[in-house]
């Protein structure tokens, strides 16, 4: 959130203790025009380039667990259009198809594969999720300055965001946001990253600024534009007695007297045409009661740049003050304002509303029970036709979707006996479902039409229940969860032939139990000795049957000896994992895509190599001797590999072999291998061999 100040005029020190803090909180979306009609990067229809923007920050760091596809960032209806999902950090650092989040400041309770899985979920509902950075707390170092453009491209298109939001609050506020440097940083945040990321992909580039930033003001104004700061008298109709008079709730000239005032107008002329969304943040600016003139002064520019203007709004009570409090009333009257196109006549450009942040519980009397998600839905009904004295009276139908009055009927179960990870599908009126096992509660869900569905994780006896505003149902049909005839230990047997969507799901595959981390696609087996794959052990299970494939062949190397640095190769009878041992101890592995492999050894030894596919591990194959060559002796020390497909007949013939010198003592066999422990063995022990 952001904290704005004013200037150094007596008055300051009064109103600050007044006002407290100044937070002045983000905003921004996505989505313009022209943008609405390039590719969709998320896989959903686009909202129609006329439809408007409705606008909700979401905290990273509220979001609970995705349990079958359901948490409170899934959970946003799709009245919600855009989501400004914060915040990252601005210098993150990620690596392109690791999923790892350790290092970009997002505060979700799980991985990023995850993450990927519940935006899918939520870009299903046709809501555009936009990357948010910064913010209050991430500008507070000079690091934080350190950004690398191609990792936040690389975080956007791995987890499916639609774009970024610039979110800068230099130092955790606005107060400094209009001098020459911050100007020029965010001018180059813009520009850098449309090159890198253009409309003609599918991306959306975004700003919140301070609400006053396209009023014309001292430190930055435009003499020329229509809201420039020598008219704020002829605009406002108030004399400059009023200017700073933040906490006066009678006069708007106020609003031209902050240290921000017109930030946005140098970065508008050097980057305005790469910005597809302004959400300004219309809050925090004092107590002027006419939150119109903010959004006529961004229109204004919009008509010139082409972007798309969404107004500010917050969630009951404002951080300063509060001299001002976002109502249902005046958000619907000023989203009938914006609806309406202003002064800048923008009907029908897609103009919205913002607010911060979606999940906040309003603090205001009049308004209980409201959330942000209650406001932005009376936001979206006045947007789209409705008079604000009925889209205040449909307030909370997103809850319910006008269920019929009094307790609702209890959910009808299309099955009463299923398999694990088998969904169990029915049908009831809207509103939330409540799944129980043993009748405790699991878990909730929105039924947003007549119909549902849920895939149970284990054993047990299910049952649901459906909740409206007028109250909660019976529980419907005892629905039986079995693990099915070839499972084990409560679990289906893994199905080699379908897909396991929901991250957690658990399976009976080999008398073992797993849980994939995220979506796993038809075919990836359970795989023990891969701690990287999408499946998870649990625990071994000898309540099943063995899993019916055989391990496979051995690997066959084209050559037993060769010198260090010089490649071995071999064949292998299918895919899978080549397992790599040196002396019998394993020291790495190498993924086969098809039946041939090569390995290059850096070092001396006796090479064996072992195959691992979902059937088990082959036995090793025959071994390699590795050895150091010379120019004199390229087989080392004057005597030839030992090769063990062959045999020995004669008494006294020496070999190399694990760097070491060894000379038969009577006939050997083909695979009696050199072993300097074993005295009493085929081999004697003759000399080191550091060749």
């Amino acid at each position: 959130m952001l904290r704005l100040t004013f200037p150094t005029i007596p008055l300051r020190q009064a109103i600050r203790l007044m006002g407290g803090l100044f937070c002045l909180l983000m905003l921004l979306g996505s989505c313009r025009d022209a943008l609405d009609q390039a590719p969709n990067r998320q896989g959903t229809a686009r909202v129609a380039a006329s439809s408007p923007i409705v606008l909700g920050y979401f905290p990273s760091w509220s979001e609970t667990q995705l349990l079958n596809g359901n948490s409170k960032l899934t959970s946003i209806p799709a009245h919600v259009t855009h989501l400004f999902f914060s915040f990252a950090k601005p210098n993150l650092r990620y690596t392109k198809g690791s999923y790892d989040l350790s290092q970009t400041g997002i505060e979700v309770p799980y991985d990023g594969q995850t993450l990927r899985t519940a935006l899918s979920i939520v870009n299903q509902k046709g809501i555009k999720v936009i990357l948010s950075l910064g913010g209050e707390t991430y500008w507070g170092t000079a690091d934080a300055y350190n950004i690398n453009y191609q990792q936040i491209k690389d975080l956007v298109d791995d987890m499916g965001f639609a774009g970024i939001d610039w979110d800068f609050e230099p130092n955790g506020s606005f107060d400094q946001i209009g001098n020459p440097t911050n100007v020029a940083r965010l001018i180059q945040f813009i520009n850098s990253s449309r090159q890198l990321m253009p409309r003609s992909a599918g991306y959306l580039i975004a700003c919140a600024p301070a609400g006053c930033g396209a009023l014309g003001g001292l430190n930055n104004d435009d003499p020329a534009a229509k809201y420039a700061y020598a008219k704020r008298n002829q605009i406002t109709g108030e004399p400059d007695t009023y200017l700073y008079a933040f906490t006066d709730a009678q006069h708007t000239i106020s609003i031209f007297g902050f240290t921000s005032t017109g930030h946005m107008i140098p970065v508008f002329k050097a980057a305005g045409s790469n910005l597809d969304i302004v959400a300004f943040q219309g809050y925090n600016v004092g107590a002027t009661k006419d939150r119109t003139l903010m959004y006529n002064a961004y229109a204004w520019y919009a008509n010139q740049y082409g972007f798309r203007v969404a107004a500010g709004t917050h969630v009951p009570n404002e951080p300063w003050g509060p001299y001002y409090t976002y109502s249902a009333q005046n958000t619907a009257a000023l989203s009938e304002y914006i609806r309406n196109g202003g002064a800048e006549s923008r009907a029908g450009k897609g103009d919205g509303i913002m607010i911060w942040q979606i999940l906040a519980p309003s603090s205001f009397a009049a308004d209980a029970n409201y959330t942000g998600v209650t406001y932005l839905n009376i936001a979206s009904k006045v947007l789209n036709g409705a008079t604000p004295a009925a889209a205040i009276a449909a307030a909370f139908d997103y809850q319910t979707n006008n269920p019929p009055p009094g307790i609702p009927s209890a959910p009808v179960v299309t099955s009463t006996s299923v398999v694990v990870n088998n969904t169990i599908t029915g049908s009831s009126v809207s509103g939330t479902l409540i799944v129980l096992k043993n009748g405790v509660q699991l878990s909730t869900q929105t039924v947003s039409g007549s119909t549902w569905s849920y895939t149970p994780t284990s054993t047990g006896s299910y049952t649901f229940k459906i909740q409206t505003s007028g109250g909660t149902s019976a529980a419907s049909a005892v629905v039986t969860v079995t693990a099915g005839s070839s499972g084990g230990c409560n679990y289906a047997a893994y199905d080699a032939s379908k897909s396991y969507p929901t991250a957690g799901m658990r399976v009976y595959y080999n008398q073992k139990i797993y849980e994939n981390k995220w979506w796993a696609n038809p075919g990836e087996a359970p795989n023990p000795a891969d701690p990287w794959g999408v499946w998870k052990y649990i625990q071994d299970c000898t309540g099943g049957p063995v899993n019916p494939e055989t391990p496979p062949a051995a690997p066959v190397p084209a050559s037993t000896s060769v010198a260090v640095g010089a490649a071995i190769t071999g064949s292998a009878a299918s895919a899978g994992t080549l397992l790599i041992l040196n002396n019998g101890a394993q020291i790495g592995s190498v993924v086969l895509t098809n039946n041939s492999w090569s390995y290059t050894p850096t070092t001396t030894g006796s090479y064996t190599f072992k195959l691992q596919t979902s059937g088990g591990t082959s036995v090793a194959s025959t071994p390699v001797t590795v050895y150091t060559p010379t120019p004199n002796n390229p087989s080392g020390c004057g005597a030839p590999a030992y090769d063990a497909t062959k045999a020995y007949p004669k008494t006294g013939t020496q070999v190399l072999y694990n760097g070491k010198v060894f000379e038969s003592k009577w006939y050997i066999n083909p695979g009696q291998i050199p072993d300097q422990t074993d005295t009493w063995g085929p081999w004697k022990f003759i000399q080191n061999c550091t060749n």
